[in-house]
């Protein structure tokens, strides 16, 4: 069994893609869209959300970042690691159950 730490957008969570450019992630409860936890975005995390919506795994998308971006490994698995816990607190995200790969 390998394990690959994946993820899946919540059932709440819609999101808008404007110009390619910018993503608006809108929660969704009660049949409501929650305006007050609209979450835009763009450049680097519009990178992670798509390689996190394709469903690369939490080390995917690290070693793709790493390809883009010059800085210490170390730094951006941090910075990486930060973001996406960030959006499952929020529960933008849900770690995938499926973790059998």
């Amino acid at each position: 069994m390998n394990y690959k730490k994946t993820y899946n957008v919540c059932e709440h969570i819609r999101y808008e893609i404007d110009n390619d450019t910018k993503v608006f992630i809108i929660p969704n409860t009660k049949g409501m869209p929650d305006m007050r936890q609209v979450l835009c975005l763009s450049g680097t995390t519009l990178t992670i959300w798509d390689l996190l919506v394709q469903g690369k795994s939490h080390n995917e998308i690290i070693d793709e970042m790493c390809k883009i971006y010059t800085r210490e490994a170390s730094d951006i698995r941090a910075d990486i690691t930060n973001f996406i816990n960030s959006l499952e607190i929020h529960q933008y995200i849900i770690e995938n159950e499926d973790r059998n790969v």
